[in-house]
């Protein structure tokens, strides 16, 4: 039997900066971008608010940015608020067929809430963005659309 997270697993340990063709760092700007758009746009949503509230009040170590907001927020609380913003207005990238779940709102506001707080490079932070991409696509397209008919969005798994 293929044991599949575990072959996910060594690509995302084994993959580097060095790796990537110039396409795929290019496009990992723009979803980067693309993301960042999304995030400001939803930021005066209701929804946006109540859980940048939320996260205000949340104890813990200053780690990581909440976009549109003073001051720094635990790391976890940080991607929270980032990912709903990303998907907030729901015009937010969209992944590989067949599942067309959305990647970017999960996988960018993490690796963004991450890498601000273990201050890695962009180097690093492109290539976290391109292995969550890759497995989140992978994940998504092997689980649909039978999550679908039970119920579940892609995106959120």
């Amino acid at each position: 039997m293929v044991e599949y997270s575990r072959i996910l697993s060594k690509y995302v340990v084994n993959l580097s900066y060095a790796d990537l063709p110039d396409p795929v760092v290019e496009k990992a700007k723009l979803h980067l971008l693309d993301a960042l758009g999304n995030i400001l746009g939803a930021y005066e949503m209701p929804w946006s608010q109540m859980v940048i509230t939320v996260v205000k009040q949340m104890k813990g170590e200053p780690q990581s940015t909440v976009m549109g907001v003073d001051g720094r927020y635990p790391m976890i609380m940080a991607a929270l608020a980032n990912g709903t913003m990303a998907h907030g207005i729901d015009a937010d990238d969209s992944g590989a067929r067949p599942s067309w779940a959305h990647p970017g709102s999960c996988v960018i506001p993490a690796v963004f809430a991450a890498a601000e707080a273990m201050h890695v490079s962009g180097k690093d932070l492109i290539t976290a963005l391109v292995a969550g991409y890759e497995v989140s696509c992978r994940v998504d397209s092997s689980v649909y659309p039978g999550l679908r008919d039970r119920g579940f969005h892609a995106t959120g798994v």
